[in-house]
């Protein structure tokens, strides 16, 4: 197309008489894309608050797995106090006896709870062992339940003296280890 021809074609699209055509291009158009050498101010607002929301959203991440690493942790450290004490309970170092929140002589941040019951087997005991973390309620401490039977540790004393008791009813007082037989 020809100046006068979109001139004169404009002119009559003002005027309302000009046929159906392709729209006509503008000089902007026809210069094809734009350099553009810098960026907008609202692209610059746009990207930084982009990445303030990033920044956000990883710190708030970040907090979270700190949080949960440190809950781990104490998990841990409260599974080995109970599982400790536990052991300590079954080998008879302390006595199988109900106690409440008494700290831990090793680790002062630290509670234990024992609870004994009897059963309906005779002899048997239900012990639970609880640690727990020595803060405030309010802050949510972390705890550990450990549960066992255990085997009253009177029966037990009894049962290991009845063997001795009955050797020397037999008059077999000589070494237990059987060398008084050996050639």
């Amino acid at each position: 197309m020809s100046y006068l021809q979109i001139n004169s074609r404009s002119s009559a699209i003002r005027k309302g008489t000009a046929p159906a055509g392709p729209p006509l291009r503008t000089a902007a158009a026809r210069q094809g894309p734009r350099n553009r050498t810098a960026i907008s101010l609202l692209e610059v607002i746009l990207a930084l608050a982009i990445l303030a929301g990033a920044v956000a959203t990883l710190g708030h991440v970040m907090r979270i797995g700190t949080r949960s690493a440190a809950d781990s942790r104490d998990l841990t450290a409260a599974q080995l106090l109970c599982e400790s004490k536990m052991s300590e309970l079954t080998a008879r170092v302390v006595p199988l006896e109900s106690v409440q929140r008494v700290p831990f002589e090793t680790n002062q941040d630290w509670l234990y709870s024992i609870a004994v019951r009897s059963t309906e087997e005779e002899n048997l005991f239900f012990v639970r062992v609880i640690v727990e973390e020595d803060v405030d309620p309010g802050l949510r401490p972390l705890s550990f339940m450990l549960d066992r039977w255990v085997l009253d540790p009177d029966l037990e004393l009894l049962e290991e003296d009845e063997p001795e008791s009955q050797a020397e009813e037999a008059g077999d007082v000589g070494d237990l280890t059987g060398a008084e037989n050996a050639p």
